[in-house]
């Protein structure tokens, strides 16, 4: 009979420790980090040190001794992920191999799990593989594969075949949520901008509401501001981050969410069921478009200023009580989504202000919040 700490599925944090994995399994941990950070991607994942799968019931066809559980919320999204990793791989295989396999469960991630379930088919373990290769260069995949062949056990004609299919494969293009706003938006930064900022705003209609950028503050027309608003339509905003050539990796900084807050007020002060939708856009080698926001009881705050400041006009009571009131929370919801995000995101330039110089990719970003989102439209 097996001891304890050899059977079942997981295996507890003290079975880890009395078999001595606690070191390996803290080097995988690492791995599985630098793997995000050389990728440009920010997930919430956990590592799980599993005994055989195959023995807990899991398809040895589909699982070996590393792969990925993804974590879905009440409404099926994906929220985060584990990495499952065996005892048996921790103890006897490389540290090449925590390398690379951590490198393949992250691009598997990004490729498929993230952005359309297992959407490369039967190319799937190749598609990641690719993605690696095209990460690392192929005198180091090389390094890799041939690790990899030694851990299987495969002559030089199935490592051949495997670099070849690898090399060869194409990926399937990502899904795309471009909308016409977007498009339009984009268009009119492209044409009219001239690496400043700018902020339109579309509700069936584009306008540019840019009324001056002084010091790092853009500032916008108050009188066109206020006839779009109470057009009474549904409104997104477009705020453009100049580009800073190659592939984007812009977010929403502190200012792009205060700004957010004040507008959701000015908005919701008109008509608090109005639809609101913010959007940063960047243009470079490639478009960006990141749409965020507030959600829950943070969207609840602005809307009970909004209320109150409605009530207030009604009874011909004071406002710049009000206004200050929501000015200092714009501030403080700001200062806490990037204290929500951008330390998951962008950990190395958290401190300060910005997050124009922040590696991550918005396409490749995922952080469950109960206030605050950020989601990647386009590219």
């Amino acid at each position: 009979m097996a001891p304890p700490c050899y059977v079942g599925l997981e295996i507890s944090p003290a079975c880890i420790t009395e078999r001595g994995l606690d070191p390996k399994a803290a080097l995988y941990r690492r791995k599985v980090d630098e793997a995000m950070a050389r990728l440009g991607a920010a997930y919430k994942i956990s590592l799980r040190i599993v005994n055989n799968p195959a023995e807990a019931g899991f398809d040895a066809e589909s699982v070996s001794d590393v792969f990925t559980d993804v974590v879905r919320n009440e409404e099926m999204r994906n929220e985060s992920f584990i990495i499952n990793v065996s005892a048996d791989f921790l103890e006897r295989q490389p540290e090449i191999l925590f390398e690379a396999s951590s490198l393949h469960e992250v691009c598997h991630v990004m490729n498929d799990d993230l952005t359309g379930y297992h959407r490369n088919g039967v190319n799937i373990e190749a598609a990641e593989e690719h993605c690696v290769l095209e990460t690392v260069g192929e005198p180091r995949y090389q390094e890799y594969l041939r690790a990899y062949a030694r851990y299987r056990h495969w002559d030089a004609a199935e490592y051949e075949l495997c670099l070849k299919k690898v090399k060869d494969v194409v990926l399937v293009p990502a899904p795309t949520e471009t909308d016409e706003a977007d498009r339009i938006a984009a268009e009119y930064f492209r044409n009219h901008a001239g690496g400043k900022e700018q902020l339109l705003v579309y509700n069936g209609e584009l306008h540019d509401v840019t009324l001056s950028f002084a010091g790092d503050r853009l500032q916008y027309d108050s009188e066109k501001m206020r006839a779009v608003i109470q057009a009474g339509k549904p409104l997104v905003f477009f705020h453009n981050h100049p580009a800073g050539g190659g592939r984007s990796g812009m977010f929403p900084t502190r200012d792009d969410f205060e700004e957010a807050g004040l507008l959701s007020f000015l908005a919701y002060r008109e008509d608090p069921q109005v639809p609101v939708e913010f959007r940063v856009v960047e243009l470079g080698d490639e478009t960006a478009i990141v749409s965020f926001g507030f959600i829950g009881t943070a969207l609840d705050e602005i809307r009970r200023g909004a209320l109150e400041y409605r009530a207030a006009v009604a009874r011909g009571a004071a406002l710049a009580p009000i206004e200050r009131r929501q000015s200092a929370l714009d501030s403080r919801l700001a200062a806490e989504s990037l204290n929500d995000y951008m330390q998951h995101a962008c950990p190395a330039d958290h401190p300060g202000k910005g997050t124009r110089g922040c590696n991550t990719h918005p396409q490749y970003f995922l952080w469950p919040s109960d206030r605050f989102f950020i989601h990647y439209r386009a590219h």
